[in-house]
């Protein structure tokens, strides 16, 4: 299977030469209801409506958790427009390299209900893998057309960057779950084609395809054009 990481082209580039990515956390994501289910109490009341609650679970799940986001789309209008700057970024591809039932690999849900997931109390201070696992994989249905998928990572071994407004920004590799194959430059992206070989040095012990978003000239559409691929070099 393949999976797209939409960025910005600075961002995109980051990635080619320290082959890492941004992680998300409760902190900066930006629904601000991710990850929030219900745990209800003895009177059938969300224990997390109370905002003092609900400050103490983030800080306690976003120490512990964060995942990395993908889509299944490469040539979806939305995506490029809110992730991809534009159309002026790139979205870096990926095949998966494990099965499918890997636990930190999770195909997001959207249900038509819009329903929040309700835990037993006595989870809220696990934070368990498990449990960030089943959070990290339902979001409300207004996002379903991201077709998502969310690597969830431990914070404790992810890279410290910096830090704004008091919260981490983490990075950490893909690479155990993930195979990076190819880049897709959006259809205003300023970094040319071989300019894209030149940036994908780094990447010489694999094939990596390049791609094109071109539009369609009788619809709205967009569509993914290939248009170079850097071959693996031979080791001696």
């Amino acid at each position: 299977m393949k999976l797209y990481k939409y960025l910005p082209t600075k961002y995109a580039l980051e990635f080619l030469r320290t082959k890492e990515l941004k992680v998300v956390t409760l902190h900066d994501a930006n629904d601000p209801e991710e990850w929030i289910p219900c745990f209800l109490n003895e009177v059938g009341q969300n224990w997390l409506a109370d905002s003092i609650n609900r400050c103490a679970w983030k800080n306690h799940y976003a120490s512990k958790f964060g995942f990395i986001s993908f889509s299944e789309s490469p040539d979806n209008t939305l995506m490029w427009t809110h992730y991809g700057d534009k159309f002026r970024g790139i979205a870096l591809e990926f095949k998966t390299k494990t099965c499918l039932d890997d636990p930190r690999l999770t195909k997001v849900s959207y249900p038509p209900e819009n329903s929040r997931l309700v835990l037993d109390m006595d989870c809220i201070w696990q934070a368990t893998a498990e449990t960030a696992n089943v959070l990290v994989g339902r979001k409300s249905v207004d996002w379903a057309y991201e077709n998502e998928w969310r690597l969830l990572v431990h914070t404790d071994g992810c890279k410290y960057v910096d830090s704004v407004e008091g919260a981490p920004i983490l990075t950490h590799p893909v690479e155990e779950v993930l195979d990076f194959c190819g880049l897709v430059l959006g259809a205003k992206c300023p970094l040319t084609e071989k300019q894209a070989m030149t940036e994908l040095e780094n990447w010489q012990t694999r094939d990596v395809a390049i791609h094109m978003i071109v539009p369609d000239d009788k619809t709205f559409s967009y569509s993914m054009k290939h248009i170079n691929t850097l071959s693996k070099k031979e080791q001696y």
